[in-house]
């Protein structure tokens, strides 16, 4: 799910063990990574995969 508040982009995924993340991301980082899936413009990105990492990286 892709919500808008606040002048943020709020993005709900889930982890490889079904967990539910919401990650919050810039509006411009959203384009970046709606632009990158392989849907046609105007489709729904759900359900599609993206790659995220925690704020700062494996540990």
């Amino acid at each position: 799910m892709i919500d808008h508040r606040d002048g943020h982009c709020f993005v709900t995924v889930a982890t490889a063990d079904d967990e539910t993340v919401e990650l919050v991301v810039t509006l411009a980082v959203r384009d970046l990574f709606v632009d990158r899936l392989d849907i046609k413009n105007g489709a729904s990105p759900i359900g599609e995969r993206i790659w995220y990492r925690k704020h700062g990286g494996a540990k």
